[in-house]
């Protein structure tokens, strides 16, 4: 099984690891930090090149095994292979996290409207704000799933009077 971990240093502190306490209560967005023992990093750095012309596969991935990441100031500063990680950031003082084999691919924003559902999730947002997993609110009846039943249960209407 691989583990993802989705990399969205705007919402770095809100990681869902394992040792998320570690993360959110130790790390300072002003801080260098390396995240090192990542099976595989993607980059996407051949597909980016590509921009929107042609298809993408899976050589446009941008795979780095073994890799390391070195987080400064939040933002992304290096990526590389374990093995070429620099001098710099391998001498004491530096945060340094373990991934412990994980896969890290770039956080995504994939938009896309659903033109037709019912019930309303809004009051889900400020869950979420408040710290409330979408485990824990798809477990309190809420998430995807109490729309997916709004949408079944408000049954087939006709879309223009005849």
């Amino acid at each position: 099984m691989i583990r993802y971990l989705t990399v969205n240093f705007l919402s770095y502190f809100r990681m869902n690891l394992p040792d998320a306490g570690l993360l959110s209560n130790s790390i300072r967005v002003s801080q260098t930090t390396v995240f090192f023992q990542i099976d595989k990093l993607l980059t996407l750095r051949p597909a980016a090149h590509k921009g929107a012309r042609g298809v993408i596969n899976e050589a446009d991935l941008g795979i780095i095994d073994d890799a390391a990441m070195v987080i400064k100031a939040g933002k992304i500063s290096w990526v590389g292979s374990t093995a070429d990680l620099p001098k710099i950031f391998q001498k004491k003082g530096i945060k340094r996290i373990s991934l412990k084999g994980r896969t890290v691919v770039p956080a995504f924003v994939e938009c896309h409207t659903h033109s037709v559902f019912a019930g309303n999730r809004a009051h889900e947002f400020e869950l979420r704000q408040q710290g409330m997993s979408y485990l824990e609110i798809s477990l309190k009846g809420g998430g995807i799933l109490s729309t997916v039943r709004a949408t079944r249960a408000a049954g087939k209407r006709p879309s223009t009077p005849h």
